[in-house]
C-alpha cells in the first residue's frame, strides 16, 4: 500500500483554472482518494463565485491530448466512454457535459463573498490503472474574485 499527496492554492482567481497532471510510472491499483477543495474571497470583496473541481484517470492514449488549448479555465480534453452515447440537453441557455470516461469525482462550490465553500470527500476505489496513463486533478473558478484550494491524497496499492 502506497500513497501520495496532491494540491495546491492559487490566489486572486478569476475565470482561470489550474490543473495538476500526475504521471503514473508502473501499473497500479487505485484503492482510496480523498480530496479537500475550497473558495475564499479576499478581504474587501463582494459579490457570488463558484469553482468546478475534478479528477481524471485519462489512458496513455488520451494522455498526449489532455489539454484543451485556448482558454484559461485549463479544461482537460477527456475522451467520451465507449459504453455511453452522446448526451442531450433541452432549455435555454444549457451548458454541461457527460460520458467523460475515467471520472474519479466532480464537485462545485457556489458561495457569495465575504464568507467562502469548501468541500471534503474520500472515495473507496479498486480501479486498475496502467503504466503511461495520467490522473488529472482540475479546478476552474468564475465569479468574483477568490482564493481556490484543492489538497488531498491517492492511495494505491
Amino acid at each position: 500500500m502506497g500513497s501520495i499527496n496532491i494540491g495546491w492554492e492559487v490566489s486572486s482567481a478569476q475565470g482561470t483554472g489550474n490543473v495538476m497532471a500526475v504521471p503514473v510510472m508502473n501499473n497500479i491499483t487505485l484503492t482510496g482518494l480523498q480530496v479537500d477543495c475550497s473558495i475564499g474571497f479576499p478581504s474587501g470583496k463582494s459579490g457570488f463565485a463558484e469553482a468546478l473541481c475534478q479528477g481524471w484517470i485519462l489512458t496513455p492514449a488520451a494522455w498526449p491530448l489532455w489539454n484543451v488549448p485556448g482558454g484559461p479555465h485549463q479544461y482537460v480534453n477527456t475522451p467520451l466512454d465507449p459504453n455511453f452515447g452522446t448526451p442531450g440537453f433541452a432549455g435555454a441557455g444549457q451548458m454541461g457535459g457527460a460520458g467523460a470516461s475515467g471520472c474519479l469525482f466532480s464537485i462545485i462550490l457556489k458561495a457569495w463573498a465575504p464568507g467562502g465553500a469548501g468541500r471534503g470527500i474520500f472515495v473507496p476505489l479498486d480501479i486498475p490503472v496502467v503504466a503511461g496513463s495520467g490522473i488529472f486533478f482540475h479546478m476552474d473558478q468564475a465569479g468574483t474574485v477568490t482564493d481556490m484550494e484543492m489538497q488531498g491524497a491517492l492511495f494505491y496499492k
